[in-house]
């Protein structure tokens, strides 16, 4: 392979990696497996019609006046509307949907590209219409039919006529295509570039913006068929040539560049994560209708909980928003009775980012009290993957934890709540694991006469307790999260901030 054509297909990668660059399938892309390319499928209508006429547009618009449109769409999908295809033949499709293009353009009328995106549950909207334009949700990942398909054969553009409609009114698939190629570059394939309607996008938007400011397409081409002065013509409209000895080179090209944006993609997503998470603030306005949405006795449970999750996680808070949410979340746990919306503040409070500690404190006091779901606590027979105490010392460090669940305790004596054997043990567990009876009297909440007067009572009413104090479930000397991330800190980067500091 040539120096310039690995350079352009660097740059190809590049764009792909980035969704900066489109795929554009032709008939070439279809004719590996029978169906007939647009060239092929003209010389079947001009003997059929017996015709002198060569101008492939032309021959179509001969055949639709001598037998009709539906004869000619009904020849059309006899020649080329191949439905069934072996895996084999669409392996340069999956390779290039597994790059995950967020648009694909083709003038194909086959569903092979549906096909392959279907086998491989590849999520696509396929757009053949002005309809599926209105209807294509938001942030769709698409398929464009540029020249129609047979679910709508109205919008099929072949004959003469067809190409003259096309370029003579703003048709909504060029207004879309055009308005992706002001920010994208094009990867033609199995494309000869002798469609007058891209061909006109292309040279109109030269002509009106330049190559200079607008990315750089490619289109594939084969050394057989190579035409030098074409090439120069394509360039002339920012359309690079790159050109192969063979198809199977192309097969080796799809290749590489599939397995080389996996791997960009994955250096992409590993920067990422080393980046500070984007700002987001929580809005008064959207605290407000979260408060409604919770009290609608027409929303399940688990719609509550995942909407509560969806407006809190990861929000920026200002002083005022954070203490109504802090007091909004502290009455959901206390009064909630369900179990997924006590989950969910649970994972919430996991991932807000607090600046008053003393608001993460007074939640987690609050949160101490899940540990009445045995679903919430670790055990080495239920291997929760969710668990209440790990996440609080997680966000408050060994002390506060420890404070926050003598308050807690202090409350339930003080209001009378009953306290299960199997949720003091877990408490318990966690007030060993966070060395409790190492924590100087200047950094406690309370004194350690108090401390050892509410330890008193639950080791009075529940004998067993004493063990739960002396040898924890996770083993004495295991460290807590808190003093991993303190030592994961000496290790990773300099250059991520706050690890594991913000409440």
């Amino acid at each position: 392979m040539s120096t310039d054509n690995e350079k352009h297909i660097q740059e190809i990668i590049q764009g792909i990696t980035e969704f900066k660059m489109i795929p554009f399938f032709g008939s070439g892309m279809s004719a590996r497996f029978g169906i007939k390319t647009w060239g092929d499928l003209i010389e079947t209508l001009r003997i059929e019609l017996n015709t002198t006429t060569t101008d492939f547009l032309d021959v179509a618009q001969e055949y639709e006046d001598t037998f009709s449109r539906e004869a000619l769409i009904q020849k059309i999908k006899s020649e080329t509307g191949e439905t069934s295809f072996s895996d084999e033949d669409l392996e340069v499709h999956n390779q290039i949907l597994a790059m995950k293009p967020p648009v694909v353009y083709t003038t194909n009328w086959d569903n092979s590209i549906e096909t392959a995106a279907d086998r491989s549950k590849i999520n696509y909207f396929k757009i053949s219409s002005l309809t599926d334009i209105v209807n294509a949700p938001h942030h769709a990942s698409v398929i464009v039919k540029f020249h129609g398909d047979f679910d709508h054969p109205e919008n099929i553009v072949f004959t003469r006529s067809s190409y003259q409609k096309r370029l003579e009114v703003q048709h909504p698939f060029d207004i879309l295509f055009r308005a992706h190629i002001l920010g994208k570059g094009v990867l033609f394939l199995g494309y000869s570039f002798s469609d007058e309607n891209i061909d006109y996008i292309f040279t109109h938007h030269n002509t009106l913006y330049g190559t200079e400011q607008l990315p750089k397409s490619y289109i594939i081409a084969f050394k057989d068929k190579y035409n030098q002065d074409k090439a120069n013509e394509l360039l002339k409209k920012n359309i690079v040539t790159i050109v192969l000895d063979s198809r199977e080179e192309l097969g080796n090209l799809i290749a590489k560049v599939n397995s080389s944006v996996f791997n960009k993609s994955y250096e992409r997503q590993m920067l990422n994560m080393m980046k500070p998470f984007p700002s987001q603030v929580l809005l008064k306005s959207e605290l407000d209708n979260l408060r409604v949405f919770m009290v609608n006795p027409d929303i399940t449970d688990e719609q509550k909980a995942d909407k509560l999750r969806e407006v809190t996680e990861g929000k920026q808070l200002n002083p005022t928003i954070e203490k109504e949410l802090t007091d909004f979340l502290i009455e959901l746990v206390s009064t909630s009775e369900s179990f997924p919306i006590n989950e969910a503040v649970l994972l919430a409070f996991k991932e807000i980012r607090f600046k008053d500690v003393g608001n993460g404190f007074n939640l987690a006091v609050e949160l101490v009290g899940l540990t009445k779901y045995k679903e919430l606590n670790f055990s080495l027979s239920t291997w929760s993957h969710i668990d209440t105490m790990t996440i609080i010392e997680s966000r408050l460090t060994p002390v506060p934890t420890c404070m926050a669940i003598f308050l807690f305790l202090l409350r339930a004596i003080e209001q009378n709540e009953d306290i299960q054997e199997f949720q003091l043990r877990r408490i318990f567990e966690m007030l060993t694991r966070c060395k409790w009876d190492e924590i100087e009297e200047k950094d406690e909440g309370l004194t350690k006469a108090e401390q050892h007067k509410i330890l008193n009572y639950y080791l009075k009413k529940f004998p067993k307790s004493t063990q739960w104090l002396d040898e924890p479930m996770f083993g004495k000397d295991r460290p807590t999260l808190s003093q991993q991330i303190k030592e994961m800190k000496k290790i990773i980067p300099q250059n991520i901030k706050n690890f594991g500091n913000e409440l």
